[in-house]
């Protein structure tokens, strides 16, 4: 089981309806290859957390790398145990949904960015996956 999380730059403008139809269709090609995850989109800015089998992960991110609509910031993977978000084949979620932690997230991940080694980076990674771990429970506690 791998995980991947991202961040990204839209380059087009996006509403509300377009966003959940982005996540309707993925929602439906990430159930046939058992993926699962979420995309939060705020302030021109994507968050997706993806997880599921690394071949399929690594081919649905070959996708997303070339969608000229948005620029990817970056990326961070690893393996995981057992997944986070089981039953969301590709939840949109707002920044109404868990304000806090998104915003978390993204300062984390600009943070991430702003280092200038990559072996720097790896020591950001942890509090990443401990901010999903935090996003997971806060979603199944609020549904």
């Amino acid at each position: 089981m791998y995980c991947i999380v991202y961040l990204s730059r839209a380059l087009v403008e996006f509403d509300s309806d377009e966003i959940l139809e982005l996540a309707n269709r993925a929602a439906d090609r990430n159930r046939v290859a058992r993926i699962t995850g979420y995309l939060c989109f705020t302030a021109k800015q994507f968050v997706q957390y993806l997880e599921g089998d690394e071949a399929a992960i690594a081919k649905l991110m070959s996708v997303i790398e070339n969608d000229e609509r948005h620029k990817i910031l970056s990326v961070v993977g690893s393996s995981v145990i057992q997944r986070r978000f089981p039953e969301w084949n590709m939840l949109a979620l707002d920044r109404n949904d868990i304000d806090s932690v998104t915003d978390r997230l993204i300062a984390e991940f600009l943070r991430f960015l702003g280092m200038k080694h990559h072996t720097d980076k790896a020591e950001y990674a942890d509090p990443l996956w401990k901010m999903m771990d935090v996003m997971a429970q806060r979603v199944r506690d609020y549904s």
